[in-house]
């Protein structure tokens, strides 16, 4: 069929990128005029209703259109239930279709839309759900629920040739083999339900508590309440902390009730009092912050005049979290709730913005380009001055040496359990040496995660120190002089400082395989990659550098390089209305 003989939409280009889904194209002439034009995806069944897209651009001179959607937040920040969803657009309440260009006219049997080098008989008698960009397929094993599948497939309508995007969503049991392994499923189904038959009957109690309490909020008077919040601190720290002492300088406290609630796990409960007391605040609450992962909340829907603001612990857009670890091991249940009652969220950049709202399945204007408020502290000249007068009085050595190098990379394995580092691939005497012959200072903090000490070897104690259990990281960067990481978001707090960093990532490929980066590692990183250790010590000798790589790396994560985040953040999220 002919591109002129169809009125509507014509789809030019449209690919997944991971979980995000574009589409780009024009729109025909007996569409009329644009102005008032919207485009969407539509259930054809009437039961779902119809999706307007993350973003849409239509150029009404060029009567061209781009647009994307988050594949698992499309309907109301969860993905879409099964179905067919037809592409259309409204214009001067008429209802058109869409079409595929001519070149991309492409499809197997089923009406499955393929690419053109895939348009053979050989490939599609062994066409797979994932073996073009043009749909995505996820399959995720989980040990309580069994495999969850989920797949967006673009196909052709057989009848008249419309474009549309066909939904599956499937949950089965799990199966096993062997004596041992049946016994331990059975104990396993046995505690289940067990659990299941007490926990659904424990949060509902929750919600329901929370439900009337919300009431009760709604027909208060008088001051606001301020809640800060985490479940992975015991203490108010990070980017909470900068906010809270800040706002108490403003004297802006004033105008608030508020309250604290820090839990140092997520991996313990609180007990039933503790939880109904937590329930109670965050019920009572007309503004929530929060800086991680808090598993109790995402139970709650939340009304839309609360302000819920995730102020997060880490910089920049650097490894793939969230929904952009897809079809990796330790990615999210397609339909989760986690993360979805975020209102609002200080980011560093739009670029990170962009790359949170793929992470977290939430729209891009809930990522406000405010700058990260513990980044004000790369700004203060006086605290810079009394952090590094303190630690050279802690620590008096670093007064007689000539340079100082950080060495502060990240953990292998999937989590805290699991965590280490591979000594073996650093060879500290090599590196003791080279540090006494230029009157050098190594300073190695390890990840929380990985545990034991390092092995310093003794001839060299007064050159390299395990600086592992000083909690503030942020603090060590003062003093360095030059850092060498691997694939750490440290790297953005450095930048700040624009001092040389080097990156020894030795094992770079079976790291990519396991957690992936946003964009390519060799694209993002600001320094030179370095593979073997003895390039790494010729590095650091060398002490040429390109700058330039510092400043690109600032200016793209960056919005603001002022010390003035934490006063934006406040501004535009806590106080504007």
């Amino acid at each position: 069929m002919e591109d002129n003989t169809r009125s509507g939409i014509i789809i030019d280009e449209l690919h997944f990128a991971r979980v995000l889904f574009y589409i780009s194209g024009h729109i025909t002439e007996d569409v009329g005029d644009l102005k008032h034009a919207e485009i969407y995806l539509e259930d054809v069944s009437g039961f779902h209703g119809k999706f307007s897209p993350e973003s849409l651009e239509i150029n009404q001179k060029d009567r061209t259109f781009q647009l994307h959607y988050h594949i698992l937040s499309i309907r109301n920040k969860m993905p879409l239930l099964t179905g067919n969803y037809y592409l259309r657009i409204r214009c001067h309440k008429k209802v058109w279709p869409a079409y595929v260009s001519e070149e991309m006219h492409h499809i197997a049997e089923n009406g499955r839309l393929i690419t053109a080098e895939q348009d053979t008989d050989e490939f599609r008698s062994i066409l797979k759900k994932n073996d073009n960009h043009l749909s995505f397929w996820n399959s995720r094993k989980s040990s309580g629920n069994g495999t969850e599948i989920y797949e967006a497939i673009s196909k052709l309508d057989l009848d008249d040739d419309s474009y549309f995007l066909s939904i599956t969503g499937q949950f089965f049991k799990g199966s096993g083999g062997g004596i041992r392994k049946a016994i331990m499923a059975s104990l396993n189904r046995t505690k289940k339900k067990l659990h299941n038959l007490f926990m659904p009957m424990k949060q509902q109690m929750q919600i329901n508590y929370f439900n009337r309490l919300q009431k009760k909020r709604q027909k208060k008077k008088g001051k606001k309440t301020l809640l800060f919040a985490s479940q992975s601190r015991a203490v108010i720290g990070g980017n909470e902390e900068f906010i809270y002492n800040r706002m108490k300088e403003r004297g802006l406290l004033e105008q608030f009730r508020v309250w604290m609630d820090f839990y140092p796990t997520i991996n313990e409960g609180r007990g039933i009092i503790g939880a109904m007391k937590l329930t109670k605040k965050l019920a009572l609450s007309d503004i929530i912050l929060i800086d991680d992962f808090f598993p109790f909340v995402y139970k709650f829907d939340f009304p839309e005049d609360v302000k819920f603001v995730q102020v997060w612990h880490a910089c920049g857009a650097f490894k793939a979290v969230g929904f952009e670890r897809i079809g990796k091991k330790g990615a999210p249940a397609v339909n989760t709730r986690a993360h979805k009652c975020y209102t609002h969220m200080p980011v560093d950049s739009p670029h990170s913005g962009h790359h949170n709202a793929e992470a977290f399945g939430l729209p891009e204007k809930v990522f406000i380009p405010t700058g990260v408020p513990r980044t004000d502290m790369f700004f203060n000249e006086a605290y810079k001055k009394e952090i590094t007068q303190k630690l050279r009085e802690e620590y008096p050595i670093l007064k007689e040496r000539n340079r100082v190098h950080l060495y502060a990379p990240t953990f292998r394995g999937n989590g805290a359990k699991s965590a280490y580092f591979p000594y073996e691939k650093l060879d500290l005497k090599a590196w003791g040496k080279s540090l006494k012959e230029h009157n050098e200072l190594l300073i190695i903090k390890m990840h929380p995660f990985v545990p034991g000490r390092v092995q310093i070897p003794e001839e060299y104690k007064d050159y390299i120190l395990d600086f592992s259990d000083y909690r503030e990281i942020n603090d060590i960067l003062f003093i360095a002089d030059t850092m060498t990481t691997d694939y750490s978001s440290v790297m953005y707090e450095y930048s700040l400082l624009r001092r040389p960093m080097y990156f020894f990532a030795f094992d770079q490929r079976a790291y990519e395989s396991t957690r992936a980066f946003y964009e390519p590692y060799e694209e993002t990183v600001p320094g030179y990659i370095i593979k073997t250790f003895p390039e790494l010590l010729n590095a650091l000798e060398d002490k040429n550098y390109d700058y330039s790589l510092i400043d690109k790396f600032v200016e793209k994560n960056f919005t603001y390089t002022d010390g003035k985040s934490t006063d934006r953040c406040i501004d535009e999220i806590i106080l504007k209305d």
